[in-house]
């Protein structure tokens, strides 16, 4: 048998007496409790927090501390200790920052965290066609692809998606957008279809706190086209509020051989400024004589017979087309 070292032998004689003398094994101190407890997975820790927003603080060994606070409406937290605190337009990282300086000077080596409990500062509203509009806090950067998806998704609805944003919020960097109401806001309608391609701009378009997202609803935005044409019916207005003349036609198929081109009747729906019913001069719009017109929704647009001799007869056509004009194909763009 080795014999031990005597400085090793009274090594473990002393240990063992510690271990009788307690009764049980002593557990090291660890700075287990020193350590900052961890932020919560996902916390946006980038996003300015604004009014209304719950901040979880902890604080090691501060009960009056670790709590939830919320910003008020002017922008401040009222704290133990430090009082009136600043944390509107600031991360949670800033915040916590700056209240491990302010309480040095109450408490001995702070160890604190700042996370996010809840957001109410940046909301985006949805509403329309979707499958559950409401009013959605936004985290960092989000898209109107993404913000449709958080509502569920379109249902039954139309050709436009319209967005609105407070000219606080800054403009919308598209072709199109425009501002309105004396210039406090900026609008903006883009083709849904092009949205939910998911490759485009507009569903790129980053949105905003307070941005107001409209679904338009399934409806009927229609223009009609009969007579002399080789396909007639009525034309969904997909992407825009008007169509041309000449888009109708190309859309009808072409007008036929035995169209009346220069006696086309248009009868126009909803233009307080125009006529209720007007004669157009097809041929000269089509050789580029003439400017090419607008077809606003509900509009029609009729192409007598050449043989048409009865003014009274073309009327009646045009009065059937008005009639059933609900009734008739629509035509695939």
């Amino acid at each position: 048998m080795r014999l031990l070292s005597l400085p090793r032998f009274l090594q473990i004689l002393l240990v063992g007496a510690a271990l009788l003398a307690v009764g049980k094994p002593v557990k090291c101190q660890t700075d287990e409790t020193n350590r900052a407890p961890q932020r919560p997975p996902g916390d946006p820790i980038g996003v300015a927090l604004g009014p209304g927003d719950t901040i979880a603080i902890t604080v090691v060994g501060e009960e009056e501390l670790s709590k939830h606070w919320t910003i008020s409406q002017s922008g401040e937290l009222y704290l133990p200790y430090v009082g009136r605190v600043s944390g509107a337009g600031r991360t949670v990282t800033e915040l916590e920052h700056d209240l491990a300086e302010r309480f040095k000077q109450y408490i001995r080596n702070p160890v604190l965290t700042v996370a996010v409990a809840e957001l109410r500062s940046r909301p985006v509203t949805v509403s329309g066609a979707v499958r559950n509009p409401g009013i959605y806090q936004i985290e960092g950067r989000v898209t109107l692809f993404q913000v449709l998806a958080l509502a569920g998704g379109v249902e039954q609805a139309g050709a436009i998606i319209a967005i609105s944003r407070q000219k606080s919020s800054g403009s919308i960097n598209l072709p199109g957008a425009k501002w309105v109401n004396g210039g406090t806001e900026m609008t903006i309608e883009l083709s849904l279809k092009d949205v939910l391609r998911a490759n485009g701009p507009g569903a790129a378009l980053e949105l905003c706190p307070h941005d107001v997202v409209r679904v338009e609803r399934n409806r009927e935005r229609l223009v009609y086209i009969a007579g002399e044409v080789n396909t007639p019916g009525a034309i969904q207005l997909e992407t825009a509020n008007a169509l041309f003349v000449t888009q109708a036609l190309a859309l009808a198929g072409g007008y036929k051989s035995s169209a009346h081109l220069d006696k086309a009747i248009l009868w126009t729906c909803c233009d307080a400024n125009q006529p209720r019913m007007r004669r157009l001069n097809l041929k000269k719009i089509l050789e580029g004589e003439e400017e090419d017109r607008k077809l606003n929704e509900g509009d029609y647009l009729l192409l007598p017979p050449k043989n048409e001799r009865n003014i009274l007869a073309t009327l009646a056509s045009f009065a059937a087309l008005a009639n059933v004009g609900a009734t008739l194909a629509v035509i695939s763009h």
